[in-house]
């Protein structure tokens, strides 16, 4: 009886979901992006670790794809969220905490400490 064959692709990833316009980076923006450097991102293309494709003489990489990889090793994720994207994460998440909206319970405790820090600088 001949054995079903459920190999991985390259990415170690079955049924990806499609995705309609994907975005595809140049080398040295993928690089920027994981915090590494372009031959690491060249090591990955010629390994077959990233999707990508080849326009005139450059390369292009698809992010989903760079993103599956940065994700799959521990130093690429230690790079992304120390010199590359992930960096900025830790600030979005504090600025849309800021922006997101309160509950009352809460909108009640800033309005009382608002009245108390008033009354106090006005004694």
């Amino acid at each position: 009886m001949p054995r079903k064959n459920k190999r991985k692709n390259s990415l170690g990833l079955i049924n990806q979901k499609v995705v309609l316009n994907p975005l595809w980076l140049t080398v040295s923006e993928a690089s920027k992006i994981m915090g590494a450097n372009t031959k690491t991102v060249r090591r990955a293309v010629q390994d077959n670790l990233i999707k990508y494709k080849i326009i005139g003489e450059r390369y292009f990489i698809e992010m989903r794809s760079l993103l599956v990889l940065i994700f799959s090793r521990t130093k690429l994720i230690n790079k992304f969220y120390e010199i590359g994207l992930g960096q900025y994460v830790e600030k979005w998440r504090n600025e849309e905490a800021l922006k997101k909206p309160k509950s009352p319970a809460e909108k009640l405790a800033v309005k009382n400490q608002e009245q108390q820090d008033g009354d106090g600088q006005a004694q």
